[in-house]
């Protein structure tokens, strides 16, 4: 038997100065100089051009549109690459297709302050949208308006007998009510805000940026034309990146063009769950997220997370799944020194949600998606050039991952965004994963989430072949052996995919009495709310 006593840990962080955001070059982009894009019924071709490369979306757009028929202004929040963009030319396109005489102007970004004339945004807009009747202002990129505080006071006047309508699509903006929160100059009701995740705040119209799962069909099907792709990898796809569009995309394209897929095409096998697992090492993926052209726009790059108050931030969001704030986070007078935590949601490294629209104060950040936050925890916790792995046996490792358990992360519960984590099981992978990444330096595992749902391994490390699986309480415990011996893991070990495997099963009592099984399980029992763990070979 092995005693284990575990403590809170710290990890060490070297300095960098924290810097005033403005702007553009916070969000990674330079400011352009406002741009419209104008409909009316008078002209030949009023809808946005090329839209035969979008998906249609219709539930979505059709939600978004009634939503706006009802409360006449509403603004759509989300993270970078999370479809905001697409959405309001989809959005364009619907009111061109479906009104009789439509009229709709589309701000393609707000001009800056040094570039509006004289008469200000109401100059600037007309005479293309001057508050006619039945005409539709559509802004995108809508945070570059932040600072014009005249048009968001009109916005303010809006009701849902106004003639005419807003909508704002923003990369961040206040989820709460606090109406001195600079983030958002005005009070947005939660039945006016469309956020990453589908709510039904009272007004039955339930519609959110993320992909829905068929939507999520259909956008595959038309962007990987001819695919090789199973369905249950694609299925787990869906399920670690919750449907954010660019994950998805970036994910796939990354599958795509690596050479464990391009080896299937003359064999007609569909890649699957087992391919991705053990063809392709996670730092490599990791490495390739990095460089992606779209997912990458929503990510911390290495400086960031070296700054010890930004690094800080994502540690209590990697705690618990979530951090609250109960008021605006920055006062109006005080923007210029912007907090960490704004810092990190204005980049749109973290998105937020109202926890419970009865008390709107309250407001949960989070990260988009579960790829969002695995990337945030390798980066944070390992370095992807200097992982190794030292120990030779897989219990010896197994064991040392165990060590650095921290008994809060087993004790508090886990949420995504206003979810709870939905399984115990989940909390032990979350930090049996972030454990190993601090032991192993970036060393990393498979993501605990992909596949896990239809029965996939929870962890492979490929470069030393080894298989993992996590339990509690003996929960099937026989079903998770025959996996290994007789099953499709079994399978494995002889095609020599897997040379070794563990089976640990965390236990709130000790067994009473040894598994049959060999030498491949362990027991890591705790009678003390994991202050302490004694782990017990089966043997």
């Amino acid at each position: 038997m092995i005693k284990l006593s575990l403590t809170s840990r710290n990890c060490v962080s070297t300095s960098l100065p924290l810097y005033n955001c403005n702007e553009g070059s916070l969000l990674g982009f330079p400011l352009k100089k406002g741009k419209l894009d104008s409909s009316d019924s008078s002209e030949s071709d009023p809808s946005p051009p090329h839209m035969e490369i979008y998906i249609s979306r219709e539930e979505t757009v059709r939600g978004i549109y009634d939503k706006l028929q009802n409360h006449k202004y509403i603004q759509v929040r989300g993270t970078p690459a999370s479809g905001k963009t697409s959405l309001a030319k989809l959005l364009h396109e619907y009111i061109v297709r479906n009104e009789h005489e439509p009229r709709v102007t589309r701000v393609l970004v707000w001009n800056p302050e040094e570039k509006m004339p004289r008469g200000g945004w109401v100059e600037w807009l007309s005479p293309r949208w001057s508050f006619q009747p039945g005409s539709v202002l559509i802004v995108d990129e809508a945070q570059s308006a932040y600072w014009d505080m005249t048009f968001w006071l009109e916005l303010k006047a809006i009701k849902p007998e106004s003639s005419f309508r807003v909508i704002t699509f923003a990369s961040y903006g206040s989820a709460g009510r606090n109406i001195n929160d600079p983030l958002t100059p005005i009070h947005i009701s939660p039945r006016q805000d469309i956020s990453l995740v589908p709510h039904d705040h009272g007004d039955q119209i339930a519609v959110g940026l993320l992909l829905t799962k068929p939507e999520f069909d259909h956008f595959v099907n038309k962007l990987f034309v001819d695919h090789y792709f199973d369905i249950l990898f694609l299925d787990s796809v869906f399920d670690i990146t919750h449907g954010h569009l660019g994950a998805c995309e970036d994910f796939l394209r990354i599958v795509r063009a690596h050479k464990s897929y391009q080896l299937l095409k003359s064999t007609g096998k569909r890649y699957t769950v087992d391919d991705f697992t053990t063809g392709i090492p996670m730092a490599e993926f990791l490495e390739l997220l990095t460089t992606s052209s779209t997912f990458s726009r929503g990510l911390p790059v290495t400086e960031h997370l070296r700054h010890p108050p930004l690094a800080q931030v994502f540690r209590d969001v990697l705690l618990t799944g979530s951090t609250v704030v109960d008021e605006a986070f920055d006062q109006p007078n005080n923007a210029v020194v912007k907090s960490p935590l704004r810092i990190c949601f204005e980049s749109g490294w973290l998105h937020n949600e109202i926890i419970n629209p009865l008390n709107p104060t309250r407001v949960t950040y989070t990260f988009a998606s579960p790829l969002h936050e695995r990337y945030v925890q390798c980066m944070l916790l390992g370095n992807l050039e200097e992982g190794v792995i030292s120990e030779s046996r897989i219990k010896d490792f197994v064991i040392a991952i165990i060590r650095k358990f921290i008994p809060l992360n087993l004790s508090a519960s886990r949420t995504f965004g206003t979810t709870t984590q939905s399984t115990p099981e989940a909390q032990f992978r979350d930090e049996f994963y972030r454990a190993s990444m601090s032991h192993t330096k970036g060393s990393v595992l498979s993501f605990p989430e992909f596949g896990n749902k239809r029965g996939r391994i929870d962890f492979f490390i490929p470069s030393k072949k080894w298989g993992i699986e996590l339990l509690r309480n003996g929960n099937r415990i026989n079903a998770h052996v025959a996996r290994f011996t007789t099953g499709e893991y079994g399978r494995w070990i002889r095609d020599q995919k897997m040379n070794d495997y563990c089976i640990v099963d965390f236990r709130t009592s000790r067994p009473r009495s040894n598994h049959e099984v060999n030498n491949n399980l362990l027991y890591a029992v705790s009678t003390d709310k994991w202050k302490t763990i004694d782990v017990l070979d089966n043997w």
